[in-house]
């Protein structure tokens, strides 16, 4: 999945700004002599050239809302869609009435109702 534990922690370092991209296990880290409001516009920018997609909501869904073997983790609730959302920095509220449009009321109907008559290549909604 496209950004999959990918996290940008951005913080003032003395006189200098640093910014740390962490994808699950790697950790990337740039310095930068400008100010951190600067640094933060532009990851912004480039994050928003890389929206993620309903398909690595699914991609996700696949992994959170099921076991090993297939069964359904799900709980009858969209709490494991709210945690992606979450993470990649998207509007919940947009999905999850996005999702219900589609018949997905809970995680596991993503999977169930949703995959084969949504648009997976539509960009996900950011939050604003």
């Amino acid at each position: 999945m496209r950004g999959q534990n990918k996290r940008i922690i951005i913080e003032e370092y003395g006189i200098r700004t640093r910014a740390l991209e962490i994808f699950g296990t790697e950790i990337a880290v740039f310095e930068y002599s400008h100010p951190i409001e600067r640094v933060k516009k532009e990851f912004l920018k480039l994050y928003e050239e890389v929206k993620p997609t309903y398909a690595e909501l699914v991609d996700w869904m696949g992994v959170e809302a099921f076991d090993a073997k297939g069964n359904s983790k799900c709980d009858t609730t969209l709490k494991r869609t709210q945690a992606f959302c979450e993470k990649a920095g998207v509007d919940f509220e947009a999905v999850k009435a996005e999702l219900e449009n589609y018949g997905a009321y809970c995680d596991c109907e993503i999977i169930y109702n949703a995959i084969d008559i949504m648009d997976t290549d539509q960009p996900l909604p950011l939050r604003g």
